[in-house]
């Protein structure tokens, strides 16, 4: 097979490109980075050498526009949606903790307020960033599971039901009697 990438570079270095070429030839790289990276897997991103995660990282934070990391983001957590209001740096961000396994991949919380509240510590913080991640549907889906009684909580906006949830969770407030 031949090695693109290497026979590329020689062939750049000694072609005499012109700066829009060059230009040019970088960016048709990016989409080919881009294109390749929304069809790795998550877990065969994390079994990359250290140089090559390293590489991916700046990848995901240098490269990759807003559009190819949401491509990105939807491969390595399927059941994570996107809300609108997250930035590139947030989604930047989100990815890099996947990759350096900081975290596991989203997925909505299933547990009742009382089966959350009796997790462990550790399993507790990775349901605290669960929450933190969290598309604003989904933490309607919990609030109205967690309490039921506060119908105020049907309208709030993302920050506030982010910061009730955690308050719930924490055992810093009680769900409303209903």
């Amino acid at each position: 097979m031949v090695d693109r990438v290497g026979l590329l570079a020689v062939i750049a270095s000694r072609a005499g490109l012109s700066a829009v070429q060059v230009t040019h030839f970088n960016r048709q790289l990016d989409k080919a980075l881009a294109i390749a990276l929304a069809e790795l897997s998550l877990e065969d991103a994390r079994v990359l050498a250290p140089r090559e995660r390293g590489e991916l990282e700046r990848a995901l934070r240098d490269i990759l526009t807003f559009p190819e990391l949401r491509k990105v983001a939807k491969r390595w957590e399927p059941h994570r949606k996107i809300d609108s209001d997250v930035s590139q740096t947030e989604i930047t961000e989100a990815l890099t903790g996947l990759l350096h396994a900081k975290r596991e991949p989203y997925a909505p919380c299933t547990s009742t307020l009382a089966q959350a509240r009796a997790l462990g510590e550790r399993q507790k913080a990775d349901l605290r960033d669960s929450i933190r991640l969290a598309p604003a549907g989904d933490l309607r889906k919990l609030a109205k599971k967690w309490d039921k009684a506060n119908g105020a909580l049907a309208s709030a906006v993302r920050a506030s039901l982010e910061r009730e949830l955690l308050s719930l969770l924490d055992g810093k407030t009680e769900p409303l009697k209903g």
